[in-house]
C-alpha cells in the first residue's frame, strides 16, 4: 500500500483527520477494513490502533501497513478508546471499528460538515450490513446533501467523526468494557454538548459468525457502572435501560424465589415475549433464544461489577 501523502488533509485549512481503531481478534476483516480508510478521497493524518491483545492474526496484518501506528495495548472497549483519544493529533477523530468498511467519500463528507457546522462535537451516520466475502461491492459514495444533520441522543461509534476539543471536557471511562460509546454520549449531554447524526453518512458493517462469547455477554451489563457514575439522575434520564435491568434481575432471581413463590417463573415467557416484539423476531426464534440468554448474562455482569471482580 502507498504512504499517505499528510499534506493532503491539511488543503485549504482543512482540520487533520485521525483514524483511530480499537481491534480484538479481527483477522477476518481488518484488511478491508483498512483498504476502505487508505483509499479515501481526503486522506487521513494519521491512522492509530489499541489492541486489545489479539489472539489471532489481527496484529500480524495491521503491521504489514506502514501506514498503520500500533500506540498501545488494553483489555476493554473503554480503556482502548480513551488511548486513542488521548493520542491523537488530529483536529477531528474519526472512530472506524475492525469490522466496518467506509465509502471514499466519507472522511470528506465528514470534514465539511464538521467546516459548515461549529457546533457539530459528535457526528454519527447509519450503518449497514454487507457481504463479508465482498464489501465493496455495496461500497459507493454516498451523499448527504439532502440529509440533515439533528441533533440525536444516540450512540453509533463503529464509524463516526468527533471534534479533538471534546476530549478536553468528557472521555471514555476504562471501566466500561461495553456500553462506553452510550456513556460518552450520556457524559456529553450532562455537560451541554449535544451529539448529532445525519443518516446519508452510510457506512458498512462486514458480517461476522453470528457465534456469541459469554465473556461478552457479561461485559455488556453496565447499568451498575452507570448508575455509580451518574446517580439516581440516570434512572430518570433513561428509564428503560432501568427496565431492562429489572428484567435482567428478575431472570436471575425468579428460580431461587419460585421455591416460595412458583409464580415467579413466569417471567420466563413473559420476557421471551417481550424480546421478540421488541426485537421484531418471530416469537419461536434462535434470536429470541440467544437474546434472552444474552440477557441473564449481562445480569451476571452486573453482579460483577457490583462486586468489582471486573
Amino acid at each position: 500500500m502507498t504512504a499517505l501523502n499528510n499534506s493532503i488533509s491539511n488543503v485549504n485549512n482543512e482540520p487533520k483527520v485521525s483514524v483511530c481503531i480499537p481491534t480484538y481478534n479481527v483477522a477476518k476483516t481488518i484488511r478491508k477494513c483498512l483498504e476502505s480508510i487508505l483509499n479515501q478521497t481526503v486522506k487521513p493524518y494519521e491512522i492509530l490502533v489499541v489492541d486489545g491483545y489479539s489472539q489471532d492474526e489481527t496484529l500480524k496484518i495491521i503491521q504489514e501497513d506502514p501506514n498503520v501506528k500500533i500506540i498501545g495495548f488494553a483489555e476493554g472497549i473503554g480503556k482502548a478508546r480513551k488511548i486513542l483519544a488521548d493520542n491523537a493529533s488530529g483536529d477531528l477523530i474519526a472512530w472506524v471499528d475492525a469490522d466496518i468498511v467506509i465509502p471514499p467519500n466519507w472522511i470528506e463528507l465528514n470534514v465539511k460538515i464538521h467546516l459548515k457546522r461549529k457546533d457539530v462535537m459528535i457526528l454519527s451516520g447509519e450503518g449497514r450490513n454487507v457481504d463479508a466475502t465482498s464489501p465493496e461491492k455495496f461500497v459507493q459514495d454516498v451523499s448527504c446533501e439532502s440529509m440533515p444533520v439533528v441533533e440525536w441522543l444516540g450512540s453509533r461509534q463503529g464509524a463516526c467523526t468527533m471534534k479533538k476539543e471534546l476530549f478536553s471536557i468528557v472521555n471514555y471511562d476504562e471501566r466500561f468494557r461495553r456500553s462506553e460509546d452510550w456513556d460518552l454520549v450520556v457524559s456529553a449531554y450532562r455537560k451541554g454538548i449535544k451529539a448529532h447524526r445525519c443518516s446519508g453518512l452510510k457506512y458498512f458493517h462486514i458480517g461476522r459468525s453470528a457465534k456469541r462469547y459469554l465473556k461478552e455477554m457479561i461485559y455488556s451489563g453496565t447499568y451498575v457502572l452507570f448508575l455509580k457514575k451518574h446517580g439516581l439522575w440516570y434512572v430518570k434520564f433513561n428509564p428503560k435501560h432501568f427496565v431492562a435491568f429489572v428484567f435482567r434481575m428478575a431472570l436471575i432471581y425468579a428460580v431461587p424465589i419460585a421455591f416460595f413463590f412458583p409464580y415467579t417463573l413466569l417471567i420466563y415467557p413473559f420476557a421471551w415475549v417481550s424480546y421478540a416484539i421488541n426485537s421484531k423476531t418471530p416469537l419461536f426464534s434462535k434470536g429470541t433464544a440467544i437474546k434472552l440468554l444474552a440477557e441473564m448474562m449481562k445480569g451476571i455482569g452486573e453482579h460483577l461489577y457490583l462486586f468489582k471482580l471486573i
